[in-house]
């Protein structure tokens, strides 16, 4: 039983590995381009940093993804890889615009708290006091009979009951919504799927109710309001609507992947039904320009900020992670602030670790490409959380090191040299770069594995030791 667990453990290491085979080379296709990617982290650090986005690359079959890095609440790496438009062959570039997706509400719950700092909009006031196109109360779809009243500070949770996007209707709708108003049309007679602050229910068009409260206790559209008080104090010069009649300079074609796996063209959609909570466009720089100036308090007060950023609870007294606008968890013992977004054609995902003023910004064409998985490994570089690569090793040392190695009856690790680096090939598997940490200790991308070589008393090298979530499997050289 223990072998048939180290053997699917390796296994699966090593496939997950496989993609991040470790020539010294840059990601996937890069630009010669115009603009200035910014480049303040230490070149070792951006060698590891992109041999992660490589491997994350190829696992993913992503066609592109751009990425921006804060650190001390500076931007201090900003790049693009792979193709934003694969058909037309166009480099994805530092400010390739990429649809926002659901991150979209973190700056509209930013900029209702803002109306809140200013004495505009009450929390705890019914919606239809700022936003007259969604009734004074509504019904309750397991008790008709029941009206009630939706709050900004529900609606901010996901505790209002305002139900989801229709699928598939809404999620690849194709009309154009003339306003927020008409898009609020779509939802304003449906009864709520829950009773409010009693159960956490995540509802896009609830955040289009907070657009159209912003509109009406700001006096201005919702577009107009986020401009002049969250994309111009920002610094956000790449941050639009997604208007897909509009004519934005390098945005992304989106894609999605088959059912083989094969990359095609991604639905039409037109999210004029969702600006506010899902329908912007922008840049991995220009998210990361948002991330600064919330965590230096350009947008809003730190008590604002510490409450949007406290996890809230329902009626029973169950907490949950969304709080307003951003979801809070935890990361290696620190507060993480973090949100993602996932509709047709793209995938993003911000991470956040503000008391240390780091911040990573993920954007890719592909739908259902998991960002997330990518953003704390970036953060354990910069950090010198994993180790590094050893560059006083050298590769004459690889020769002792090469052979085959049982690690179960009907598994067996191979290891070889090849063009001055050590590969690693279990049985049925495709080889992966082991990097050399010590003269006999060595590590793999992307997942915490280790392998650490043993010599006997003449130093002759008899097997290994494979390490990987606090197991370890021993196996002898055999040839």
């Amino acid at each position: 039983m223990i072998d048939k667990l180290i053997a699917i453990l390796l296994c699966c290491s090593l496939s997950s590995l496989s993609l991040a085979q470790g020539r010294e080379q840059k990601p996937a296709t890069q630009t010669t381009q115009p603009v200035q990617n910014v480049q303040g982290l230490p070149a070792p650090k951006v060698r590891e940093i992109e041999l992660l986005i490589s491997a994350w690359i190829r696992q993913h079959k992503a066609p592109a993804l751009s990425v921006a890095i804060v650190t001390d609440n500076k931007m201090s790496f900003s790049e693009g890889y792979g193709l934003a438009d694969v058909e037309n062959n166009v480099s994805a570039r530092s400010d390739t615009a990429y649809r926002l997706a659901s991150i979209a509400k973190s700056l509209t719950a930013v900029a209702v708290m803002q109306l809140v700092e200013r004495g505009k909009l009450d929390l705890d006031a019914p919606i239809n006091k700022y936003c007259t196109a969604y009734p004074e109360k509504q019904s309750l779809k397991d008790a008709p009979d029941k009206q009630l009243s939706i709050t900004a500070r529900q609606l901010l949770v996901h505790q209002s009951g305002v139900r989801h996007n229709k699928v598939p209707d809404e999620i690849i709708s194709t009309r154009q919504y003339a306003s927020i108003d008409e898009a609020i049309g779509s939802f304003a007679g449906d009864a709520l799927v829950v009773e409010p602050e009693t159960k956490y229910s995540y509802s896009t068009p609830g955040y289009t109710l907070l657009g159209c409260a912003t509109e009406g206790a700001s006096g201005v559209s919702y577009i107009d309001y986020v401009r002049e008080n969250i994309f111009k104090p920002a610094g956000m010069t790449r941050t639009f609507i997604d208007d897909v009649y509009a004519i934005i300079p390098n945005r992304a074609r989106g894609y999605r992947k088959t059912e083989k796996g094969e990359i095609q063209n991604a639905p039409l959609h037109d999210t004029s039904i969702k600006i506010p909570g899902g329908g912007l466009v922008t840049t991995a720089e220009d998210l990361a320009k948002f991330t600064i100036a919330v965590n230096n308090n350009q947008l809003v007060k730190p008590e604002t900020l510490a409450q949007m950023w406290s996890k809230p609870k329902t009626r029973d007294g169950k907490e949950q992670s969304y709080a307003f606008g951003f979801l809070v968890g935890a990361d290696k013992g620190q507060r993480k602030i973090f949100n993602d977004g996932s509709q047709a054609g793209t995938r993003t995902y911000l991470f956040m670790l503000p008391e240390k003023g780091f911040a990573v910004a993920l954007m890719t064409n592909l739908e259902r490409a998991s960002c997330e998985e990518l953003a704390p490994k970036i953060a354990d570089v910069v950090f010198d959380v994993v180790p590094r690569v050893n560059p006083n090793v050298s590769s004459n040392l690889y020769e002792a090191l090469v052979g085959q190695y049982q690690l179960t009856p009907n598994l067996i690790l191979t290891v070889t040299k090849e063009d001055n680096r050590l590969m690693g090939q279990a049985t049925g598997q495709p080889k992966v770069e082991l990097f050399p940490e010590t003269e006999t200790k060595f590590f793999m991308r992307v997942v915490d594995a280790r392998i650490a070589f043993a010599k006997n008393e003449q130093g002759q090298v008899t097997g290994l030791i494979f390490k990987q979530g606090g197991r370890e499997a021993q196996a002898n050289k055999i040839k």
